[in-house]
């Protein structure tokens, strides 16, 4: 549980290059053997493999990552193997070339008391400590949440958005002070500035 959050909206935005990003959004992200999930490797596991978990820098727990990250991924779990692939991480220069090709999930985070996290989701879940403004208030039993950041900041781990493209676009909700994976999830959503054909069509006032 999270005591100090009664409720954390976080929006992920697709970039290129995802296998099947376009149609799944986060759940490009979602891995059997990241943090809580049932092949999270355990302290043997970690210790096998010091120097990937060192580069991984995730003192607690291995995050979230996508796919284009690894070398191999176990999805079928057969023959007893664990699925997921945490420790068949690229070389440091191929990821940095997925960086900087799009290659990852835009990640931007708001807190109950109004805090926020501008991140990017690639090898790990990165904090990017990029600028970004948000908001969050109660009333009458409803939360509305604000997230605030240029269109265009020109900086790595953020997805630009620009007239004339959809993006997709995937929400997650912690309710109720749940942490971790305890938490609601859109499928695939789509956004797009004036394009009535998007789910979600940003429009100047």
């Amino acid at each position: 549980m999270d005591p100090d959050n009664q409720i954390k909206v976080a929006m992920m935005i697709s970039g290129v290059g995802i296998e099947m990003g376009d149609a799944v959004g986060c759940w490009a992200a979602c891995h059997a053997d990241s943090g809580y999930m049932p092949f999270e490797p355990d302290a043997d596991g970690l210790a096998a493999n010091t120097a990937v978990f060192e580069r991984l820098g995730t003192p607690d727990a291995i995050t979230k990552y996508l796919a284009e990250s690894r070398t191999d991924i176990e999805i079928r779990g057969r023959r007893g193997k664990a699925q997921g692939g945490w420790d068949k991480l690229k070389p440091a220069e191929e990821i940095d070339q997925l960086l900087a090709d799009g290659t990852f999930l835009d990640l931007l985070r708001v807190y109950a008391d109004g805090r926020a996290s501008n991140g990017h989701i690639l090898e790990r879940r990165v904090d990017d400590g990029d600028e970004m403004a948000a908001e969050a208030s109660l009333s009458d039993g409803t939360w509305t949440v604000v997230f605030s950041r240029p269109l265009n900041s020109g900086a790595a781990g953020d997805v630009p958005l620009e007239a004339g493209r959809i993006y997709t676009v995937g929400f997650a909700i912690h309710d109720d002070y749940a942490d971790a994976r305890f938490h609601h999830v859109t499928l695939d959503l789509s956004l797009a500035l004036d394009d009535a054909a998007a789910t979600i069509n940003v429009t100047k006032q």
